[in-house]
């Protein structure tokens, strides 16, 4: 009978750790922008085209089919190609506007609107859209000159690493809770022989 119940706590707990297989946890995933040269250049000092940098969270993954907001992003950079200024996620003198979106079929992103704005002492404005008639925007918005740069025609996002990032191995709560009560079962038994 001893014996027996080893057998079965020791089996419970083996089978909790293979089930860690099972549950994964998908790590972020990154795309880069890289635009089309200005057609229309007003400030030479502006830059020559745009390139930007997003890492989605989890909700997005190599084969993702459907839309995201600015919730999912966990960072975010843009910039332009001999541009004055880099913004990032990081920075307290930028901001992502609340509007912009992102869309996915088949982890490509085929649609998207990525606004981002500066305050304070570098008050630039980036807009990089192919959603309607599409372009990519820069400007120097303090004091407002009308001064802008852009492209009619946007660039590509492409994914950061041709092959999806790897799996993490997790335990779930279900698992979990096999997993102890297999460790459970074995330290009773363990403290069974020992008094014996």
């Amino acid at each position: 009978m001893k014996k027996r119940a080893f057998s079965l706590a020791f089996m419970v707990a083996v089978l909790a750790l293979q089930m860690t297989d099972a549950v994964t946890v998908m790590a972020n995933v990154t795309y880069n922008y890289t635009g089309n040269p200005f057609t229309t250049i007003h400030d030479s000092s502006l830059g020559t085209n745009m390139t930007a940098s997003l890492t989605f969270d989890s909700v997005v993954t190599n084969n993702y089919t459907g839309t995201v907001g600015v919730s999912d992003l966990v960072s975010w950079s843009i910039t332009t190609t001999s541009g004055p200024v880099t913004y990032t996620s990081s920075q307290n003198l930028s901001y992502l506007y609340s509007g912009s979106f992102f869309e996915f079929v088949g982890g490509n992103l085929s649609v998207w609107s990525f606004q981002v704005g500066g305050t304070g002492t570098a008050p630039y404005e980036f807009l990089t859209t192919n959603a309607d008639s599409g372009e990519d925007w820069v400007s120097f918005d303090a004091p407002w000159t009308g001064l802008a740069n852009w492209s009619t025609v946007p660039g590509k996002w492409t994914l950061e690493s041709s092959t999806p990032p790897a799996p993490v191995p997790a335990l779930s709560p279900s698992t979990m809770l096999l997993l102890i009560a297999g460790l459970a079962g074995l330290l009773v038994h363990s403290g069974r022989r020992f008094r014996a």
